[in-house]
């Protein structure tokens, strides 16, 4: 898909002083109030799916699909290019290996379903959106095969693991080296290291505020 360059310049600019030192871009805390009912929904969504799916459904997600989309998927290649990294080759130093479920599971439980990079609640990977999914009738919710064609909770929630030290530079699926990470922070930090992109590194959960939110896991609202 091409760049929205009106949209990067105007969230990023090319300033590299004025950028994050946190995260690629910090996302837009108007989410949060989304994510908000998100969590009303699955508090509800054994007990009530109908109402859940009705509160789902009355989001509107689309500036989260844009963002995700225009913004999010190319700013470590946009910070990148201006630093000069375009033109470095990276060779690939090792196979990115599969994390089971389960240490998905305490990855994510670990770091208080948070991005470690952007601090934004994550709702679990795609076994916790079908469950959910499921538990409030609403296949659209994990439809699709294109990211224009996807749901805007889907691509902005979707939480994976990241290698803090990338694959290709000798990061190691070692527990140290993992971090949860949402897709937008996953995808736009790409092959990059930290160094790389004048990232400080993964904020620390443990000065987050803790609270009752646990991704898409309706059965901890019983």
């Amino acid at each position: 898909m091409p760049k929205n360059e009106a949209r990067l310049l105007e969230v990023l600019g090319t300033d590299k002083a004025s950028w994050n030192n946190n995260c690629l871009v910090p996302y837009p805390r108007e989410f949060d109030k989304q994510i908000d009912l998100v969590a009303e929904a699955v508090q509800i969504a054994q007990s009530n799916p109908a109402k859940a799916k009705a509160i789902v459904q009355s989001l509107d997600t689309e500036p989260m699909k844009r963002w995700f989309i225009d913004v999010a998927l190319w700013s470590g290649a946009w910070r990148a290019e201006r630093v000069g990294l375009h033109e470095k080759r990276m060779k690939s130093l090792g196979i990115r290996k599969i994390v089971s479920q389960k240490k998905l599971n305490d990855l994510f439980a670990g770091d208080k379903w948070r991005c470690r990079y952007c601090g934004i609640r994550v709702a679990g990977n795609r076994k916790h959106f079908k469950k959910f999914a499921q538990a409030i009738d609403m296949p659209e919710l994990i439809a699709g095969r294109t990211d224009e064609s996807r749901h805007g909770l889907y691509l902005m929630l979707m939480a994976s693991y990241d290698h803090v030290l990338p694959v290709n530079q000798k990061g190691t699926n070692d527990s140290t080296n993992l971090v949860t990470a949402c897709w937008c922070c996953q995808f736009g930090k790409y092959k990059y290291s930290l160094k790389d992109l004048g990232l400080t590194g993964p904020i620390d959960t443990e000065l987050v505020k803790s609270d009752s939110w646990a991704g898409l896991d309706f059965k901890s609202g019983e």
